[in-house]
């Protein structure tokens, strides 16, 4: 365009992903920058055998997500150069949405339950743990005791500590036949982490 600097035209545009959560539409960049082989990085990077859904606005429906606020906050987590105590406090308190209390309380417990559905196949455990501690640290300043978003009341996070599903073996590979042979492949890690515990 005229007039425009030198500088404008080589400025490259980051790719996005979008999804539809809660309906609403949230918009990522598709970089990935932590949690590389988590469930929410492989949707957003798409890198799986089998094509992911998308509505007719391009959009990956989302229905497991305690609401877009969380979803949100997730995202940009794995896509964000911030660290996870910046996009806490840049995506935190849409998700108390300002309340406090008991309000607070369950929200950010339902956010970690979301992390840990989300971020928590993820096999670098180092991401997933800075995002934990952050979020203890974000609740203690918002009035909320950091042990409640250790594990709720009866429920454990994992039989084994440490075994966290490989979902890198989703990513599509050279080669790879069909969705089949994915599902298979998927079908027998399964039965081997079931022969473990």
């Amino acid at each position: 365009p005229a007039g425009a600097s030198p500088q404008s035209r080589f400025v490259r545009k980051i790719p996005l992903v979008a999804f539809r959560v809660g309906g609403e539409r949230v918009e990522v960049p598709a970089i990935l920058r932590r949690c590389q082989y988590s469930l929410l990085a492989t949707l957003i990077g798409s890198r799986t055998a089998i094509p992911i859904r998308r509505n007719t606005e391009g959009e990956i429906p989302v229905t497991s997500a305690s609401s877009p606020a969380a979803f949100r906050l997730l995202a940009h987590f794995v896509t964000s150069e911030a660290g996870a105590a910046a996009v806490l406090d840049q995506f935190g308190d849409a998700v108390v949405g300002g309340a406090g209390g008991a309000h607070a309380a369950a929200a950010l417990s339902a956010l970690r339950l979301d992390a840990e559905y989300f971020l928590g196949s993820t096999t670098n455990d180092l991401d997933f743990g800075d995002f934990t501690q952050s979020l203890q640290l974000f609740a203690m300043r918002r009035g909320v005791s950091p042990g409640a978003l250790l594990c709720p009341s009866g429920m454990a996070w994992s039989v084994h500590p440490g075994f966290r599903p490989n979902v890198s073996k989703l990513n599509q590979q050279p080669g790879c036949q069909s969705a089949w042979g994915a599902g298979c492949a998927l079908r027998g890690q399964m039965q081997q982490a079931q022969h473990v515990a």
